[in-house]
């Protein structure tokens, strides 16, 4: 499995997915670059007069289900293997705020992306005055090749997301069983289970395309 690949940090302007190839820029401008200290992530700016966009649209909603509007020719190779850098976005990417919630792979304006959901860790205000509410979350796509930033929105989310966890995303994530050149985690996403909060894990096979579905419950974490 390949090695943590640089990221482009670029949060959203408001306007609908970029062409593949182009980056976004944004809300937290930095001078420098900008290198996480454990894993080696790379946040860059780039200028607003590097990009032209034709118009702008509401955030690309997230498809009814995993698999919905891939193309036929299935998964490319090109994508990232997700537990190969899922552990080390959180803190080191603009991409999400806090604790990883949902995790899935789609296909958006003939680009392949990662939509990340997570807990939105605040504070919020101009003085950090005003603390996040348990459901705040933020939502995010980043490039499903080189995990640049396409955008971000805040989000409200839901009972199964906003409760607590003993099973980090990571911890599912490994549970998946993803190995290359097998089968490959394509979603993560925290459901309500009988009443329970659990994880669900999907992984796409490459040589059927087929989907698998399992649950993950809470309460089998390192400390059970």
């Amino acid at each position: 499995m390949a090695g943590r690949h640089a990221i482009h940090q670029a949060p959203d302007t408001g306007c609908g997915v970029l062409p593949s190839g182009a980056l976004d820029y944004g809300d937290d401008v930095r001078g420098n670059m900008v290198r996480g200290a454990r894993s080696g992530w790379v946040a860059t700016v780039v200028t607003a007069g590097a990009l032209v966009l034709s118009g702008c649209a509401s955030f690309p909603a997230a498809p009814d289900a995993v698999g919905q509007g891939w193309p036929a020719t299935g998964v490319p190779g090109s994508v990232r293997w997700s537990t190969d850098w899922i552990d080390a976005v959180s803190g080191e990417s603009e991409a999400v705020t806090g604790r990883v919630v949902g995790l899935r792979l789609e296909f958006v304006a003939d680009r392949w992306v990662w939509r990340l959901r997570s807990v939105d860790a605040g504070p919020h205000g101009l003085l950090g005055e005003a603390p996040a509410d348990p459901d705040d979350g933020v939502e995010a796509l980043v490039d499903a090749t080189s995990l640049a930033l396409v955008r971000r929105h805040d989000v409200t989310l839901t009972d199964a997301e906003s409760a607590p966890t003993d099973v980090s995303a990571f911890e599912a994530a490994q549970s998946s069983g993803e190995e290359y050149p097998g089968a490959r985690l394509v979603e993560l996403e925290r459901i309500d289970d009988g009443g329970a909060a659990a994880w669900r894990v999907t992984t796409y096979s490459p040589d059927t395309g087929a989907l698998s579905a399992r649950t993950v419950p809470d309460g089998t974490g390192p400390d059970h």
